[in-house]
Order: C-alpha cells, then sequence, then structure tokens
C-alpha cells in the first residue's frame, strides 16, 4: 500500500496506538507524545486554542489558570501548525481529535495545508472508526439519505451486510459499580419509551448535545415531556454501565408523579426490544437500535439522525410532539438497509484482535487511504 503521504501521528498510547498502526500497516508513522510548543504565533493559534479549551473535559474555574491553559494551547498550535507545514505531503492522525492537544493538532494540521485520519471507536462490533473529517457528529458522512441509497443501488450485492452486526448486539459489562435493584417500574408488557443514559461528561453529551449536555439535563429535557405521553404509557431510564455517578436523587426531584423510573438491572437489548420507541442523546445505542428495528428519537445532534430513519426531539416542543404520539414514528426500510450496509460494508473497517494483535484487512486499509483523495460515496469504481 505504497502513497506519497507521510503519516504523523499524536501518540494516544497502548491499545488505540496498536490500532491505528494495524489500520495503516505497511505505513511509516511518526509518533510525538505531546506537541512541542513555540512563540512565533499565526493569526488562528488564539480561536483554535480557545475552542480546544472550551471542549475540553475539564476547563478550570480560577480564571488565571484558565487562561494559562488556553496560552499553552495557543504555543502547541503555533509549534504544530509550523510543523507540519514543514512536512513533505503529511497526514496527521489523531485520536478523537474533538478537545484540548489533540484538537490543536488536528486544527493546525488542516490550517497548514495537511490531510488529517481522525480515529474512534466504531459504535459497531469488531470495527474502527477512521474519518477524513471528524469523529461522531463531527464526520464526514452526508446528513440526508439519497447518497446512501444512491450507493446501495450501485452495489446491491451487499444489500444485507449489516445482519451479521446486528446478531452480536449485547450490553456493556457495568464497571466500577454494581446496578440496584428497579423500584417499583411498571411490567415490560406496558408501553413504554426506553431512555439509555449516557456517560458524564462524555464529548458526545458536552460538545453535540445540545440542551443534553450533561446526564442531569437530559432527565431534565425528558421528564418535561413526559407528561405528553398517551395514558398507560410509562418512561425507562437507565444508567450507563461505566458511570459511576446515581441520578436516582436527582429524578426523584425532577420527576415526582410522572411516569418516569430507573430499570439498571433489565438487560439493555431486552428494554430496547421491548420498547415502543427508543429515546437517546446521541448514544450507539441508538443506532443499535435502528439495527433491531425500533424506532429512535434523539435529543442532541447524531449523525445517524437522519429523516426516515429517526425522529428529532432536540427542544421541548420537539419532543412533546414525539411523545404525544410516539407510535407515529416510522423507520423507512429501504433507507435503514442503505445507511446500515453502507456502514458496515465501507465505512467501519473491520478490527480483530488475534495472539494479542490487532488487524485490519488489506481491502479496508485501501478505502482508509482512499478516503484522503476521494468521496467515501462516491458510486465510481476506482
Amino acid at each position: 500500500m505504497s502513497t506519497s503521504f507521510t503519516f504523523h501521528g499524536l501518540d494516544p498510547r497502548k491499545t488505540k496506538k496498536a490500532q491505528i498502526e494495524a489500520a495503516l500497516e505497511g505505513q511509516c508513522i511518526s509518533w510525538r507524545r505531546v506537541p512541542g510548543l513555540q512563540f512565533r504565533g499565526y493569526t488562528e493559534a488564539k480561536e483554535t486554542a480557545g475552542i480546544a479549551l472550551l471542549a475540553a473535559r475539564t476547563v478550570p474555574s480560577f480564571a488565571p489558570m484558565r487562561r494559562l491553559k488556553q496560552f499553552m494551547l495557543v504555543l502547541q498550535y503555533n509549534w504544530c501548525r509550523a510543523y507540519f507545514e514543514a512536512q513533505r505531503n503529511p497526514v496527521a492522525l489523531v485520536w478523537n481529535g474533538l478537545n484540548g492537544s489533540r484538537r490543536v493538532w488536528a486544527e493546525a494540521a488542516k490550517d497548514a495545508g495537511a490531510k488529517v485520519l481522525f480515529f474512534e471507536h466504531s459504535p459497531m462490533p469488531d470495527s474502527l472508526t477512521v474519518d477524513p473529517v471528524g469523529v461522531n457528529f463531527a464526520n464526514a458522512l452526508p446528513r440526508e439519505i439519497a447518497p446512501y441509497k444512491a450507493w446501495l443501488a450501485a452495489h446491491p450485492e451487499l444489500r444485507g451486510a449489516w445482519q451479521g452486526a446486528a446478531s452480536k448486539i449485547t450490553q456493556r459489562k457495568p464497571v466500577g459499580k454494581s446496578p440496584d435493584t428497579a423500584r417499583d417500574v411498571p411490567a415490560m408488557d406496558q408501553p413504554f419509551v426506553f431512555a439509555p443514559l449516557q456517560f458524564q461528561n462524555d464529548s458526545q453529551l458536552r460538545i453535540f448535545g445540545g440542551v443534553c449536555n450533561t446526564v442531569e439535563a437530559t432527565i431534565d429535557h425528558i421528564c418535561r415531556a413526559a407528561p405528553y405521553l398517551p395514558k398507560g404509557w410509562h418512561i425507562r431510564l437507565k444508567e450507563h454501565p461505566s458511570d459511576p455517578g446515581s441520578y436516582r436523587k436527582h429524578l426523584e426531584k425532577v420527576g415526582q408523579g410522572l411516569p418516569v423510573y430507573f430499570d439498571n438491572i433489565t438487560d439493555t437489548f431486552e428494554q430496547v426490544r421491548g420498547a415502543k420507541l427508543v429515546c437517546t442523546v446521541n448514544s450507539s445505542v441508538g443506532l443499535e437500535a435502528l439495527m433491531l428495528n425500533r424506532p429512535v428519537v434523539t435529543l442532541g445532534r447524531a449523525f445517524w439522525s437522519i429523516p426516515s430513519l429517526a425522529a428529532q426531539g432536540d427542544t421541548d416542543e420537539r419532543l412533546a410532539a414525539v411523545f404525544a404520539d410516539p407510535t407515529a414514528i416510522r423507520v423507512d426500510p429501504e433507507a435503514r438497509e442503505a445507511f446500515l450496509c453502507f456502514l458496515l460494508a465501507e465505512y467501519y473497517p473491520k478490527l480483530t484482535k488475534s495472539g494479542g494483535l490487532w488487524s485490519v484487512p488489506k481491502d479496508d486499509r485501501g478505502r482508509i487511504i482512499s478516503r484522503l483523495t476521494r468521496n467515501m460515496l462516491s458510486v465510481e469504481e476506482t
């Protein structure tokens, strides 16, 4: 897989680094542990550093410390920009790349005229996200269904390519806490909306959650719409299995008298399959629910929240309207087939581990490199 590109990665360490190297097997990668610092500046440095700081997992509340952190990001931007301007046909490699130093690395590379490959865990089993624009809602995928349908029409042999992945969907094992028992939850044979909560401070919430940028804000948003549900319906919440926090007290405060309950015991996908509607900010469970043929409403920004695939409930008015008639949400079967086939057959490279080593098939590695020079959804043969 010879190319004229040179690859330069910001070291994510351990497993993530090994997965990037597997995806680019045969390529020489220059790794940096952290960006350097440079005082000679660029006009874009301050704005980029400010965005990277605001998107960071932790932003200092003490103003002098906040200014110092932003100043360090400015110096890192200057160094990264100069570094990529000095390289021949560079490609910046970054894991996630949404905040802090990693965002500075990626943005400085783009401003220097370099190409970028963003890596992230895939929401699908045994696969990886590799995108030339960004990850999650920031990725390169279109937000309308027509290109996916055109792609499938050009590749009819790939129909059903996603169904093997659907059979592998299982819930994550709890990490760091034991789930508490469900209390007074109505039986699952009663009509219900299932709302799996996300990990507190996850970038999916912080950056793409909109009004639901925390777990508490998500619960508030759901509770404001809950009174609009038809009589006899209820909402089942489930905490993220890796989130050490507990949100039961918050629900008791804002959900008093509402048909909203926690069920942290019942298997996530048993609840997905039993739900009349799945409600999520932008969790991968929503995409998995789509694979299980369940209707979904999103409360934040999700790349798969496309008309004909999912409903939008990002405002109080929209979510109230969805809850008022939850059985009205429909998924277009052909849209679903085209979108999921593209994700599994083209977009997510396969990733496997054997004997302690990660590997990505040669054809998938070739597709990754091709993303640097052509549109992923092109129906033309390369």
